[in-house]
Formats: structure tokens, sequence, C-alpha cells
């Protein structure tokens, strides 16, 4: 996933740089992320489902009306090192605001927040060798190999996919997702209870952990809903 922090704070962008990657291991994610001092130097910004923008300064609302004007404000976090600059963040629809210094937890909250609540409603496409499917990320419940072709179960229906299971996971945000044996992988989102014997999930259909894949099934789940931040 792409990241893209517009401040020409150049010493602030390092350090939030710095935080993003940690957060990143923490999270097994994969991020890229990229330090622009001034907006005209910033590409196409639609590559980016994440950005970081500065409102200090006296020439940047209108960088902000910009991005308003573009309709992209709810995936943007306003950075700035006044608290004043919460209200005009609210103002302009983004989904947040952090102030300066960086506080590790403030901001490992902030993103877990957005992960939730944004990464999981991107869609995703499936093809079952017919046609072409376009589901919600968040409705998938789990993946079940099915020899060199998956299915994908969701709530209210199950989808064919002539991928391998493997692909289909790579396809999908990896922290929210974890594998329970050779043949599941689940949606830590949907989870109802588990034990070494079942996961129980929001459709109340049971699924049975292996010995081999429990103990970083566990982990994951209590990563996502109990974080111990590092």
């Amino acid at each position: 996933m792409r990241i893209a922090i517009f401040d020409d704070d150049f010493e602030n962008s390092t350090k939030l740089k710095e935080l993003l990657y940690l957060y990143s291991n923490f999270q097994k994610t994969d991020f890229v992320v990229d330090i622009f001092p001034s907006f005209e130097k910033m590409p196409n910004i639609r590559n980016y489902p994440l950005i970081f923008l500065s409102l200090d300064g006296k020439n940047k609302r209108h960088i902000a009306k910009r991005f308003y004007e573009m309709d992209i404000t709810k995936k943007i976090i306003i950075i700035g090192s006044d608290y004043k600059l919460a209200a005009d963040a609210l103002m302009l629809n983004a989904f947040g605001f952090i102030k300066k210094p960086y506080d590790k937890n403030t901001l490992f909250n902030i993103l877990r927040d957005f992960f939730k609540r944004t990464v999981t409603i991107m869609p995703i496409i499936i093809n079952n060798g017919a046609e072409n499917f376009c589901l919600n990320i968040a409705d998938i419940l789990y993946l079940e190999a099915n020899n060199k072709h998956s299915i994908i179960h969701l709530s209210d229906q199950t989808v064919y996919c002539n991928k391998t299971m493997a692909r289909v996971s790579a396809a999908l945000p990896q922290n929210y997702f974890s594998k329970i044996n050779r043949a599941f992988i689940v949606n830590l989102n949907h989870i109802s209870s588990f034990s070494s014997k079942n996961i129980v999930l929001s459709n109340n259909e049971a699924l049975p952990p292996s010995r081999h894949f429990y103990k970083s099934f566990k982990d994951d789940y209590l990563r996502v809903k109990s974080p111990k931040i590092p």
C-alpha cells in the first residue's frame, strides 16, 4: 500500500515515515511511504489510498480546498502543530487529525481505525471462469481451497473462483485474514468465538483449526482485536 506525506517539515515527515513502517511491521502489512515537500511535486494523488496532509503554514488551505474539490478527503489525515487544525479537518470531511510531534499510540490507533473502516470495504474482482464478480472485502467470511481453484464464502452467497486460495488471499489485506488450516482462511472481523476445536463465524458456521495453524491464528486475532502496541 502506498502512503503519501505532504509536508515541508522534513524532520517531522521523517519521524512519521519511521512510525508508519513500524506499524507496517507490527500489522504485517506492506507500506511504501513517499514524502513530498510541495504539492506541485506530488504525482497522481489518486494512486495513494492514504495521505497525510499538513495544514501548517499560510499557503496550505488552498491545497486542502483542492483535495476537497477532488472528493478524496476521506482518505486524508490532517497533520499539524496546533489542535485548532482539528476543526479544519472536520470541516474538510477528512478522516482525522493528528498533532505534531507524533505520539506513537495515537498514530497507531488512528491507523487501526482507518484500515478497519476503509481498507476492508475496498472491492475485489473475482473471476469464476465465465464472469467477473465485484465483492466487498468486508463481506468475505472465509476462503476455501478447492484443488487449483477456491471458494469464497460470504454471508449471503458462495462464489467460485478460478484462482487458488493462496492467490486470492494475496489480494486481501493480510492483517485481517488468517489461515486456520490448509483448506481455510478466515476473516478475523467475522469471528464470533474460537477454541482449539472450533472457530465460529458471524453466521454461526464452525470451522476446525489445525494444531499447526491455531497459535498463529490466535496471535493474529488478538493482534487485531486486543492489540498490544510495541
